[in-house]
């Protein structure tokens, strides 16, 4: 393809079976709440404040797993935690089926996997 420009939809579409494109779809699927308000911090325009206008911002092509694609993307059904120790900032938690991480309690953030339900070849 030469000299055409797509819209957002043909080049997705496009990119996902394999036909010639004008450019790669440049998409994020998501930044927490805390990363913008570090950005701010560090100088990011204060209009930012969302995934939405940062795909605005940095020029990227709109992500579909925001809001106007409603599709349920969570482990169903979802576990259910209890808590074994915490302290202020974190909590450590079991699952209902066993395994156990540590967690921020105020930001998000990956937790920490401690131990899996199944760790060995009997389990």
């Amino acid at each position: 393809m030469t000299g055409a420009v797509l819209n957002q939809r043909e080049r997705y579409i496009r990119c996902l079976t394999f036909e010639k494109i004008d450019r790669i779809p440049n998409m994020e699927l998501g930044v927490w709440d805390e990363t913008i308000e570090r950005w701010h911090s560090e100088g990011m325009a204060w209009w930012v404040r969302d995934l939405f206008t940062l795909h605005d911002h940095f020029g990227m092509d709109k992500s579909f797993n925001c809001d106007w694609m409603h599709i349920n993307n969570r482990i169903s059904p979802e576990p259910v935690f209890r808590v074994i120790e915490e302290t202020d900032e974190w909590e450590i938690v079991e699952d209902d089926i066993g395994g156990r991480l540590k967690r921020k309690k105020k930001n998000q953030s990956i937790p920490q996997f401690i131990s899996f339900a199944v760790s060995d070849q009997a389990d």
